[in-house]
């Protein structure tokens, strides 16, 4: 099992009741805590709920999509600049 998309989709937002950074890569979803020490690896397309964890299984894949969250992570602006707000927030 490989990813096959060039550049992942890569997001932090709540999960499961807790922040998180995840990434999408064909049909595999990585899910890590903030810290980035804690994590999962899961097949979406064959496991919706993503109730198996195939980190151990593919750690190759697995350390592949935590490097590109850290690597998007090195993108992020300090703080947001412009007029990025909704206007109704």
């Amino acid at each position: 099992m490989s990813p096959s998309r060039e550049k992942p989709i890569v997001w932090e937002g709540i999960g499961r009741g807790q922040e998180n950074w995840s990434t999408v890569q064909g049909q595999l979803k990585f899910l890590a805590r903030p810290d980035l020490t804690k994590f999962q690896l899961s097949d979406i397309a064959n496991d919706y709920n993503e109730e198996d964890d195939l980190s151990r299984e593919y750690p190759e894949v697995a350390s592949q999509l935590l490097q590109s969250i850290r690597v998007w992570q090195q993108t992020l602006p300090g703080k947001p600049s412009g007029n990025v707000f909704w206007k109704h927030r």
